[in-house]
């Protein structure tokens, strides 16, 4: 939802490559006249869906039955749907810039972050190239990817986020005391 005209772009030039794409489904984001623009140029056996409004059953019904989950944030706070998606098995690309490519790990595939003044139709066509590359992976190296991403999502625990901001605060307060406690003074000679 925060580069959809990329990612319709990205699609546009996998569909043209391909006799049967896959539909896009573009979850949490209800289309606008520019998105209807772009999709209006998609060649015919190309389709998008969109899907908001979801419950989490649904939304995780969705990732688990996703091929891949294309993600090319321009920035993003932590990139809980790059987590969640990995946590249903889903392979995800993303953008390769912080925090995305910090929360994708190992298992996602990156594309370099698109930025004012770039030549979007490059990027899309490198991108659709990448998804091309992920959707036509052997079973076996499909099925380690999606091994790859449980694994790596698992570390993401509430109980470890807990404890790693209970430590932030701790070492702030830490410091805070120490600002604030005066040096003891010599005494006078």
């Amino acid at each position: 939802y925060k580069n959809v005209q990329g990612v319709i772009r990205l699609y546009a030039h996998y569909a043209r490559g391909t006799a049967e794409p896959l539909p896009l489904w573009l979850v949490g984001v209800k289309p606008d006249d520019a998105m209807r623009e772009a999709i209006a140029e998609l060649p015919m056996a190309a389709e998008v869906r969109f899907l908001y409004g979801l419950d989490t059953a649904v939304l995780q019904a969705v990732y688990s039955l996703a091929r891949a989950f294309l993600f090319p944030s321009h920035a993003e706070g932590f990139g809980w749907p790059i987590v969640e998606a990995q946590a249903c098995g889903c392979p995800v690309i993303t953008t390769d810039d912080a925090p995305m490519n910090e929360i994708g790990g190992p298992a996602s595939v990156y594309l370099p972050r698109l930025l004012a003044g770039d030549d979007i139709q490059a990027w899309a066509a490198d991108g659709a190239r990448r998804l091309e590359a992920l959707l036509n992976e052997s079973p076996a190296d499909a099925q380690r990817r999606r091994q790859a991403c449980l694994s790596w999502a698992g570390q993401f625990t509430a109980d470890r986020a807990i404890a790693q901001y209970l430590h932030i605060y701790e070492d702030t307060l830490r410091a805070r005391l120490v600002r604030a406690v005066p040096p003891l003074a010599s005494p006078a000679s």
